[in-house]
């Protein structure tokens, strides 16, 4: 994987537990001299990664952060900081992934554009990562715009509240309840307003 800032590429490889070494990494970065400037299988990287499982690793957009599904098949999240063309790697935290196979691997991984990790292994994962302000702020198209979404909800606010519901089939026979196939939910909330829904059960 290139890196975004043009110093070199990421090579990364299935190692499982236990064989991340420094004749077969299961990480590594090459300068655009073809230099390695980083082997996970040296000290003191030995000791931090045990392994990479189906070779699934990302770094995002800012190549502040690597993550590398291990050996064990744990993701194994770093603060990732350059000295140049050399990349060095400080543990995070790690997470037990439930995108993973039933072998625990992750094939691929990547950050989306809102930063969020994306998985993929037995299942689909999109996991959003903590931060200092617990704020996630995704950027939107235009200049200068952004979305910003808070990580927790401290506060609620409901403008209406559902008092009834009515349920009808496709032909518009009323039922007590939702039943097999279409259903038309007819909602009535407190401020008289009626909301029709359509729901496959």
């Amino acid at each position: 994987m290139a890196d975004a800032a043009g110093r070199g590429v990421w090579v990364s490889q299935y190692r499982s537990a236990g064989n991340n070494t420094a004749g077969v990494p299961s990480l590594m970065f090459v300068d655009n001299e073809g230099n390695v400037t980083f082997n996970s299988g040296r000290s003191p990287y030995i000791d931090m990664l045990n392994g990479s499982d189906r070779a699934g690793f990302a770094v995002n957009d800012a190549a502040d952060m690597l993550v590398v599904n291990d050996g064990s098949g744990i993701l194994q999240f770093y603060d990732l900081t350059w000295d140049g063309t050399t990349p060095d790697i400080a543990p995070k935290y790690s997470y037990k992934a439930d995108a993973c196979n039933s072998a625990g691997s992750i094939f691929q991984m990547a950050f989306d554009y809102a930063g969020n990790l994306v998985c993929a292994g037995g299942n689909i994962g999109i996991y959003s990562l903590p931060t200092d302000e617990n704020v996630h702020t995704t950027p939107a198209c235009g200049e200068g715009s952004t979305i910003k979404v808070p990580a927790a909800v401290n506060e609620t606010r409901v403008d209406k509240i559902i008092v009834g519901e009515r349920y009808y089939d496709i032909r518009g026979i009323e039922y007590s309840h939702p039943v097999k196939g279409v259903n038309i939910i007819v909602r009535t909330y407190s401020d008289g307003s009626t909301q029709s829904i359509k729901v496959i059960k």
